[in-house]
């Protein structure tokens, strides 16, 4: 009898044990199919999240844009307060109002700033019925002074555009190249962390000072990898002498028609007085690593070069120039490394495409004694604005397949057909779907 019972609990023990492998079993399955369904939706809901949060951004350099502002909100202005006008801020625009010095201050004060560094007026006009006008739409928010960036954005909107199936926001981000760059970098960091899926980022000049600055941020939040890919256009990393020759002088070469006219309108005093407090041009003056390069980036009378901390005490010593910004622009460079590495180095997909062919300023001749003798001594190759060794090529490690030299003037950049060829065809291996 005990040996049947035996029998028995082993046949139950059996049927328990298959039971519960058919119950664990359709257990597993359900759940697979639940995790299956759901890694479907979660799928579905990351593309749908990614259409419209990638983006292909072209930042531009000083005077490339419409100037934005970002003061109090309103309605008129999705991003706040706004300065803007049409034209060129150029010699030939300063002409357009008509005969006088006088007449061109008393219109281009409206874009100067104070001695902080801040706009003295908000929300104007220049040039422009700015009432009847929204900023956002006209060709210079799109497409940058003389619409300079066009053809590449037209490409870039009709092959990865929100039409296409990549479904990129294309655009140019329009910021107020007065302003300090920490503020520029700020606002183009808010913009970056719009894109989940990623960006694309397009610098032009100072606009690789501003997309470092953004970088950093990205950075210390463990989030620079949302960068994508970084291609830097004919840079100025390192600052330029015609930095410093425009804030003393009012321009930036010796230009003989530029003399003439200067004779006649004194345009050297306008723009001496409208860049005097741009915090945004004193960081484009030579730093550190310009001078380290070239061994400083003055000489004196005697033909005695001065070196980096030489140099900036008698920059310093210039009443004309605003000492302050001086500071906050030595303190910007030198925050943008990170244990003694600039922020490039942590972008891991990066090009750089460097103007050259043109002689360009590396030295200063300067006159102790007298802050206002000064003019360009030594050149070398760059873009006739930036030097090429000195100013534009990259503070980080960077293979040498990633830079590209082009004969090109800083000016005309984007007006060379083989460099944009060359630009689009790297943009053709990183877009996604």
């Amino acid at each position: 009898m005990a040996k049947n019972n035996r029998y028995v609990e082993k046949f139950f023990f059996i049927i328990l044990v298959f039971l519960s492998t058919i119950i664990l079993f359709l257990f597993i399955r359900e759940n697979s199919e639940v995790s299956k369904r759901k890694n479907k939706e979660e799928i579905e809901e990351k593309k749908n999240i990614s259409n419209g949060k990638k983006a292909i951004i072209v930042v531009g350099g000083i005077g490339c844009s419409t100037l934005h502002y970002l003061g109090k909100t309103n309605e008129k202005y999705k991003h706040g307060e706004c300065v803007f006008f049409r034209g060129n801020f150029d010699t030939w625009s300063i002409l357009d109002l008509k005969n006088s010095a006088i007449k061109a201050l008393s219109n281009y004060k409206l874009l100067s700033c104070n001695s902080k560094g801040e706009p003295v007026y908000k929300n104007v006009g220049i040039l422009e019925n700015y009432n009847d006008v929204d900023p956002y739409d006209i060709e210079i928010s799109k497409y940058g002074f003389s619409s300079m960036f066009k053809n590449l954005i037209l490409y870039l909107e009709n092959k990865y555009g929100k039409n296409t199936d990549y479904k990129y926001d294309v655009f140019l981000f329009n910021y107020d190249w007065r302003l300090d760059n920490n503020y520029n970098g700020e606002r183009l960091y808010k913009v970056l962390k719009e894109y989940d899926d990623g960006v694309i980022i397009i610098g032009y000049s100072m606009g690789n000072l501003i997309t470092a600055k953004a970088a950093k941020m990205l950075y210390e939040e463990n989030d620079i990898d949302r960068i994508k890919l970084f291609l830097s256009t004919f840079p100025v990393y390192n600052g330029a002498t015609q930095a410093v020759y425009f804030l003393k002088k009012g321009k930036i070469n010796n230009n003989y028609l530029f003399d003439i006219i200067n004779k006649i309108y004194k345009l050297d005093i306008v723009l001496i007085y409208l860049t005097k407090n741009y915090p945004s041009m004193y960081q484009l003056m030579p730093n550190k690593e310009f001078s380290r390069r070239n061994k400083g980036f003055m000489i004196d009378s005697n033909n005695i070069k001065l070196n980096y901390r030489q140099a900036m005490n008698y920059m310093k010593k210039d009443k004309n120039l605003n000492q302050d910004l001086i500071n906050k622009a030595i303190k910007f460079h030198e925050d943008l490394y990170v244990n003694d590495k600039h922020i490039l180095n942590y972008i891991k997909n990066k090009y750089f495409f460097i103007g050259s062919g043109y002689d360009t300023s590396d030295t200063l001749k300067i006159n102790r004694n007298n802050s206002k003798e000064i003019s360009h001594h030594f050149f070398s190759d760059g873009d006739g604005t930036v030097n090429c060794k000195l100013s534009a090529y990259p503070p980080c490690e960077c293979d040498s397949e990633n830079i590209t030299l082009f004969k090109s003037l800083h000016t005309d950049a984007y007006k060379n057909k083989d460099f944009l060829i060359e630009l689009t065809d790297v943009i053709d291996l990183y877009v996604w779907q």
